[in-house]
């Protein structure tokens, strides 16, 4: 076991590692509202295999420990764009919807104890306002005149 995963609290991990979030909705772990449980207890509690959950993590962890920075100056415009498209573009299409989805799910159940919360909705939805042109801008504009 890379890390002492039994003795982390579920939202400390999703914390530091935010893809564990998949491993935990495949593995039927709550991370938002059972996010301060100690995740040895929940695994307990929830008859999970933990073996097959720590590996996961395991390779989570390793991956985004042994990851390099990548070496800017020397790519091709090409391979800089094609970076900055697969690794930043591609995430905020994807993460951008779900979690505004998963924000009106922590809306739903816990809005009216914590106002707050929509606060944190319009920011998010500030946010998304801004970078959707933002991101159709490089795509449709910049990158284009980039690789020409």
């Amino acid at each position: 076991m890379h890390k002492n995963w039994r003795e982390q609290s579920i939202g400390e991990i999703v914390a530091t590692f935010p893809l564990s979030s998949e491993v935990f909705r495949s593995a039927g772990i709550d991370f938002c509202c059972g996010g301060g449980r100690l995740l040895g207890d929940v695994i307990e509690e929830q008859g999970i295999v933990e073996t097959n959950l720590y590996r996961a993590l395991d390779n989570l962890a390793e991956h985004s420990e042994s990851e390099e920075a990548a070496a800017f100056p020397e790519m091709s415009p090409e391979e800089l764009v094609e970076h900055i498209l697969i690794r930043h573009h591609a995430y905020l299409w994807e993460a951008l919807p779900d979690i505004h989805a998963r924000l009106i799910t922590v809306l739903r159940a816990h809005g009216e104890r914590h106002p707050e919360l929509y606060d944190v909705y319009k920011l998010l939805s500030e946010l998304t306002k801004e970078m959707e042109p933002h991101l159709i801008r490089e795509e449709s504009e910049l990158f284009p005149s980039v690789l020409n």
